[in-house]
């Protein structure tokens, strides 16, 4: 496997532990690290998170308890 596919592999598990183990709705990951992570309902949290960082949110994986 390669390092890029390890590394989206391995930030995919984080967002997904992160999700599942606290109450927030958003979480996004980015070079192994938590960068942010959002409460609420609907596709809010996401949306906020995808404006509050703009730019910065390319090349991240993020976790979303609506979408998956």
């Amino acid at each position: 496997m390669s390092i890029l596919k390890e590394e989206i592999l391995s930030e995919l598990e984080l967002a997904r532990d992160v999700i599942t183990k606290s109450d927030c709705s958003v979480v996004v990951i980015k070079y192994g690290k938590i960068w942010k992570k959002k409460k609420g309902e609907g596709l809010a949290p996401l949306i906020e998170a995808i404006d509050e960082m703009g730019e910065d949110i390319k090349e991240s994986v993020i976790g979303d308890r609506i979408l998956g």
